[in-house]
């Protein structure tokens, strides 16, 4: 597809200054061009050869969203009752013991899901950020994907100046700020390590190959890019850390209180969750006191909505991804860059992905989209 690389940083940069601004700049805006450019990118690839395992990994998500609009298929209360009671029970506590009902009775449906119209969103999102996904893996050549992975360092470098100048100006910053873009942050510190080491390896080969004379001046040539690349390291890094240590008060005894809560949702609302995209509606019926947006785990979170009916699926379509991943590897058809930018991005999912146990970043839009876009660098052919 001609022009993806600009299309997907449009889409990455577009969540990124959405970060902590009004909700509308997610969605439907980010959800509806990410699954523009992730289709498109199908469309225009649809000559190349077949890929069965991006088949199988878009099966996989085919999987997790049909469990989910499980969860918002209309259940009579008898059933609800008998493999869900926590459901019902939410139903009571929400309308006063159903009082101010038609008729004051218990309705005689109702979702699986807590508030159907949030896991509704949350169905779309995750259809959006799947289309991304694989249409980046299926549609992005190798020179765009390195023109890629050249620029969000370096927009992220320009969002983390932005933001250490507001916490000057500002006098401090939100610790939800900071948890968002130290997430994004770590998902592209890796690969712009990977520039600066591809830059350096390419000039010192070069002058290897070359006289003397020419030495000085390919060395000239070399300390921009490097330079510019280094400082945008520099300030990632920097950001990063500090987003990592400043916690506010009280957030150990707040951690563990939520998790126990969290804990309390996915034992209750077993086997079919609360709803996706609904832990902060079922928090603010069962601890008004607290009532929580959000639960500081994303994987304990995602339990307690999913229950079983989500977790399998998601557990089969990440070992699917995994696999991929693998296999790419194990193929050895990239170039010594590609595979080095391929490495980058899996390190960025890992890096994510192990700071989700005590973060929430990836339950932002704007992070979800570069989540998407490195998974589908890291299993393209």
């Amino acid at each position: 597809m001609v022009y993806l690389d600009y299309a997907l940083l449009v889409v990455i940069a577009w969540g990124l200054v959405g970060f902590g601004l009004n909700p509308w700049l997610y969605w439907p805006p980010l959800a509806l061009a990410s699954a523009f450019v992730g289709g498109m990118s199908l469309l225009a690839s649809r000559k190349k050869g077949p890929s069965g395992g991006l088949l199988l990994l878009l099966a996989g998500f085919g999987l997790l969203a049909g469990a989910t609009a499980i969860q918002m298929i209309p259940v009579r209360r008898p059933l609800i009752l008998r493999h869900s009671p926590a459901t019902d029970a939410f139903l009571q506590r929400a309308s006063g013991g159903y009082e101010g009902l038609l008729w004051s009775d218990p309705p005689p449906t109702h979702t699986l899901s807590v508030n159907p119209d949030a896991t509704l969103i949350g169905l779309l999102l995750l259809c959006a950020f799947a289309a991304l996904l694989v249409g980046t893996a299926r549609g992005l050549s190798s020179q765009q994907t390195q023109k890629l992975a050249q620029a969000l360092p370096l927009v992220g470098a320009v969002a983390a100046i932005i933001v250490i100048a507001q916490n000057f100006s500002a006098g401090g910053q939100e610790y939800a700020d900071r948890d968002r873009l130290t997430g994004w942050i770590l998902m592209a510190l890796p690969l712009g390590m990977v520039q600066i080491y591809g830059q350096v390896h390419a000039r010192v080969s070069a002058t290897m190959r070359t006289s003397t004379e020419r030495v000085m001046n390919c060395a000239v040539r070399a300390s921009g890019p490097v330079a510019l690349m280094v400082i945008a390291l520099a300030v990632m890094a920097w950001t990063a850390w500090t987003g990592l240590s400043a916690t506010p008060a009280g957030a150990t005894t707040t951690l563990w209180g939520s998790w126990d809560d969290t804990w309390n949702l996915i034992r209750d609302f077993q086997p079919a969750g609360t709803g996706l995209n609904t832990y902060g509606t079922a928090m603010m019926v069962f601890q008004p006191a607290l009532h929580p947006g959000a639960g500081y785990n994303s994987y304990l979170q995602f339990a307690a909505e999913g229950g079983l009916l989500l977790l399998v699926p998601a557990t089969l379509t990440l070992l699917l991804f995994g696999w991929l991943v693998v296999r790419r590897f194990v193929e050895r058809r990239d170039e010594d860059t590609m595979r080095w930018i391929r490495l980058a991005a899996v390190a960025g999912l890992a890096l994510v992905a192990l700071y989700e146990v005590v973060g929430l970043s990836l339950q932002v839009p704007g992070n979800a989209a570069l989540f998407a876009v490195l998974g589908g660098i890291a299993v393209r052919r």
